[in-house]
């Protein structure tokens, strides 16, 4: 099957060490992509691997917009790249996500999400187009926070490409910070620490970074944050008014190193019971619902999948874009 496969996509797909995969160049390539593997009654993920990497492009960044559309085959880091010059950044994103094309950190476990001040959680995109597994493309729209009605980006964010595949997005990006400050404090216990670092979050300062371990004398916190000169200085403030309100103390520099391990996403009652069993975790993506942490030993998450099963079935009944796991 693998060799009469290759064939009918043609040059659309190539042999990488005995792995079919496919390249397309364009929009219209990966619906002929799609259409072969329904023909066939082939899967991506199975009979064929997918690459978007050819799907590189990056339009041209707007300052005043502070957005520019990219590709999906787009790396997080050259994106930053073409971001720099015009004194923009994505943002504080967790430190794999950097390697990652744009379609993995949409589709995949990061669901496209990144921390904004407030404590929040938002895409990273404003808009995104994809495409069905028949070929349809689907475009979502900005609209306000408050509209009613489907939200289609919910198709693609974090479906790992079920329901359907990123092919761009116009990115929203932020200010460049021009300046970065770190503090660190002690706090009793692993409560006091989660319960400080979510008012600091929800007091609108916008964490770059913390560490968070458990010592000899109770525990220690590591903060890190960006902004302007004066932005930086209103949340040290503030994050210090938290710190002496919850019962907390400054405490000289730390060296704190987190605990091998991956990049998991956490509650923060989960993040409570790591640093509790001793475990140094490095946090990123702070916000109110949750962090991207390294350190604390695996999670395992709930699946979401026999829920999305009748819509994943019903979005690709042929199972072309891999079916429900």
């Amino acid at each position: 099957m693998l060799t009469a496969l290759h064939q009918a996509l043609g040059a659309h797909a190539e042999l990488r060490g005995g792995t079919l995969c496919a390249v397309p160049a364009d929009e219209r390539a990966l619906a002929e992509v799609l259409q072969v593997l329904k023909d066939r009654g082939a899967r991506l993920g199975r009979e064929l691997h997918l690459s978007r990497a050819r799907l590189a492009g990056i339009g041209t960044v707007e300052p005043r917009s502070m957005t520019v559309e990219a590709q999906a085959g787009v790396t997080l880091e050259a994106l930053e790249q073409a971001l720099r010059p015009k004194s923009l950044t994505l943002g504080a994103l967790p430190p794999s996500a950097w390697t990652e094309t744009l379609a993995d950190f949409l589709e995949g476990p990061h669901a496209g999400l990144r921390a904004i001040p407030g404590g929040r959680l938002e895409p990273i995109c404003a808009r995104l187009e994809g495409m069905t597994s028949d070929g349809r493309v689907f475009v979502t729209q900005p609209g306000p926070r408050s509209a009613a009605g489907p939200d289609l980006t919910a198709l693609f964010l974090g479906g790992r490409g079920r329901m359907g595949l990123v092919t761009k997005a116009l990115v929203r990006a932020f200010r460049a910070p021009t300046h970065k400050s770190t503090a660190t404090f002690r706090v009793q216990t692993a409560r006091q620490a989660t319960l400080i670092l979510r008012r600091i979050v929800s007091d609108g300062a916008w964490l770059s970074r913390a560490v968070v371990g458990g010592t000899a004398s109770g525990v220690a916190i590591e903060c890190s944050w960006a902004g302007s000169e004066a932005g930086v200085e209103r949340e040290r403030e503030l994050i210090e008014r938290a710190f002496v309100d919850g019962g907390g103390t400054a405490a000289r520099e730390l060296t704190l190193t987190p605990s091998a391990g991956e990049e998991q996403a956490l509650t923060w009652v989960e993040v409570e019971k790591a640093v509790v069993g001793d475990a140094t975790l490095e946090l990123h993506r702070v916000a109110l619902p949750g962090v991207v942490a390294r350190g604390a030993a695996p999670v395992e998450a709930p699946s979401t999948w026999q829920a999305s099963r009748a819509v994943v079935e019903a979005l690709d009944p042929f199972g072309a874009l891999g079916g429900v796991p």
